[in-house]
């Protein structure tokens, strides 16, 4: 009797049942959840969002080091000056080379900014896309766990219920088929 309690001995209720877990199989497959799915698309929508605020402060921190009279001709500047004497002095030597670091460290971070300028971009369908799937996602974790994990699982633990309960009706004539011989045996002596 435990058994098919188990796998749902009323066959209205199992169908329901069935009906129920077939639904939520079919929403989980079909959205083909990965892992970290939300986590990266949470940070690319931010990104997208600030695109423009992002934009301008990579820009203007490249003008500020670059453009004429920018930070880079300045310690150039520097350099030339402190060129002159470094000869003279091992601590005007070691300015000297501190400065030159300190320029090629410049320069470095000016073609950073550059290619980061070349490389931001968006388009409002990726944004929609974006938007749409995140959207999708905190449904399915309102409704079956708090992360891509705890969803899967769920899936995993439905389907198996499913196709326990889809076999339930042969299952529950075998049992109800041995308690018969059981009982039979019990009192038929």
């Amino acid at each position: 009797n435990k058994k098919i309690a188990q796998i749902g001995g009323n066959e209205a209720e199992r169908e329901q049942r069935l009906d129920i877990l077939y639904y939520q199989i079919k929403e989980i497959e079909q959205a083909a959840l990965h892992e970290g799915e939300f986590e990266r698309l949470t940070a690319r929508q931010k990104l997208i969002d600030n695109t423009e605020r992002i934009l301008t402060a990579l820009s203007s921190a490249r003008t500020a080091l670059s453009d004429d009279n920018g930070s880079i001709d300045g310690v150039t500047t520097a350099k030339h000056c402190l060129n002159s004497v470094s000869s003279l002095s091992e601590d005007y030597s070691k300015l000297y080379d501190r400065l030159d670091s300190l320029y090629l460290e410049m320069s470095d971070i000016t073609e950073c900014l550059s290619d980061f300028c070349g490389e931001l971009s968006f388009d409002s369908r990726e944004a929609e896309e974006i938007d749409s799937r995140i959207t999708l996602i905190k449904s399915l974790f309102k409704k079956y766990g708090s992360d891509e994990t705890q969803v899967l699982n769920f899936c995993q633990k439905a389907r198996e219920q499913y196709n326990l309960l889809s076999d339930g009706a042969d299952a529950v004539e075998k049992y109800n088929k041995k308690i018969a011989d059981c009982n039979n045996k019990i009192y038929g002596l």
